[in-house]
């Protein structure tokens, strides 16, 4: 099925022509570059000084925004260049564009991969404790050592919370 643009999806992109942040299920602006919140949809066009450079981003979604922004965009906002004369852009800029993208990806992925280790670790931590607890309850043995671990993995969970909200 083809993409369609909402009404939703037509403010935020005429928020991005104004220079304004808005968002909706598909497009998200922060006033100087538009996203499509799609696998691939980052950068679908962005504002280089005065002028919206449309980046071709190879998927029929993006050419459909693309679209909208030449019908509603000033002409002499939008910059010409190989992919708005219908050319497809050179080798450089496409591999320039793709090594962009894989740095990014690399980056979340290393960032998601520290804080499942670290939620690996609290989740063996607190098993830790309940077996030493559970083990011990009889014994009069546990108390603030366990309560101390308890607490270290708790912090570590919030850590790893406040991370998940800062990406």
């Amino acid at each position: 099925m083809p993409y369609r643009m909402t009404q939703k999806d037509k403010m935020v992109a005429m928020a991005f022509l104004n220079q304004e942040s808005n968002d909706s299920k598909k497009l998200t602006t922060d006033g100087s570059r538009l996203d499509g919140n799609w696998m691939g949809g980052r950068g679908i066009a962005q504002w280089v000084g005065d002028q919206i450079k449309l980046n071709d981003l190879g998927s029929k979604a993006s050419q459909t925004v693309h679209n909208f922004i030449r019908k509603n965009a000033p002409r002499n906002q939008l910059k010409h260049d190989n992919a708005l004369r219908g050319k497809s852009a050179s080798p450089q800029e496409r591999i320039a564009n793709l090594l962009n993208r894989v740095a990014e990806l690399e980056n979340k992925v290393a960032k998601e991969s520290r804080i499942t280790s670290q939620f690996k670790q609290c989740e063996k931590d607190i098993i830790s404790y309940f077996k030493k607890v559970s083990e011990d309850e009889n014994n009069d043995f546990y108390g603030p050592t366990y309560e101390s671990d308890l607490k270290k993995c708790f912090r570590t969970i919030l850590e790893i919370l406040k991370d998940l909200d800062d990406a």
